[in-house]
């Protein structure tokens, strides 16, 4: 995340206009630990992690304390793939995600129910739960002056059904799993019904499109079919015709996917 908001806020400073686009769907998106927590707040977490012992024993062995760092930090280790374990870097790389996937969900419970029980404010809450689309539109968009003359967003709402959000009809297919927040298992998908998550994404999306102006086009959810330059050049085109300008059609070398996609399309004011 520090990489990400440096280049943003480098953007801000060499690019006059536009400098920021947001492109938001239907996820929420990646949750990152946060990379560094004051060595304040991590007493104060601490003092509130009230569960089994190993989960203070899981924060101190991912999180060290950087006393080098004015102020002091406890920063987020480095994964690492263990391949004395297994011979196969392949085969250890994969095992390592799925057991990071594990450690990261238990980090993240840990850190949400200490910062609720120790009541820290919004503002210091974002670097704990927020997605790292969030936490970008927030310092693209939401956090700067006169975003409505260097930042544009768009926004794509998919439908299971003409007038029914995809993500409010309960969907199983594994075919959603693209466009949606929620886990695969056994061939199925399930949402993630997280009351943070929604809430988040809710904030986030309202916030964004309070700076615009709208204008609504609907069309089918695409899948593009075609060697990599091919469908960069097909995607451009019908992009290009989304926000209006003349692009050949493309529709006739796209897969039509049994979603319905409603792109909404925000300008902000110029």
């Amino acid at each position: 995340m520090p990489i990400c908001l440096g280049e943003i806020e480098r953007c801000q400073k060499v690019t006059p206009r536009p400098n920021f686009v947001v492109l938001l769907g239907d996820r929420y998106g990646w949750r990152p630990l946060p990379p560094e927590i004051p060595a304040k707040e991590f007493t104060e977490i601490e003092a509130k992690v009230t569960a089994a012992d190993d989960d203070k024993a899981r924060l101190e062995t991912w999180y060290q304390l950087d006393e080098n760092a004015a102020p002091p930090v406890w920063s987020l280790q480095p994964r690492h793939v263990d391949e004395k374990a297994n011979s196969e870097v392949r085969k250890a790389t994969e095992r390592e995600a799925a057991e990071w996937t594990t450690t990261e969900a238990r980090l993240h419970a840990i850190l949400s129910a200490a910062i609720a029980a120790a009541g820290f404010g919004e503002d210091a809450r974002v670097r704990y739960e927020a997605s790292a689309t969030e936490q970008e539109i927030l310092r693209g968009a939401l956090q700067v002056p006169d975003a409505a003359d260097h930042v544009l967003c768009f926004f794509r709402t998919l439908e299971a059904a003409p007038g029914v959000d995809l993500a409010k009809s309960d969907p199983t297919d594994i075919a959603v799993a693209d466009f949606l927040d929620g886990t695969k298992t056994d061939g199925r998908f399930t949402l993630d019904a997280s009351r943070t998550i929604d809430r988040r994404r809710s904030r986030s999306a309202s916030s964004a499109r309070s700076l615009a102006t709208t204008s609504t086009t609907t069309a089918p959810a695409r899948r593009p079919r075609g060697s990599a330059p091919t469908i960069s050049a097909r995607c451009t085109g019908w992009l290009g015709q989304v926000v209006d300008c003349p692009r050949p059609d493309c529709e006739g070398h796209m897969r039509i996917n049994p979603f319905v996609t409603k792109l909404k399309v925000w300008n902000l004011p110029r």
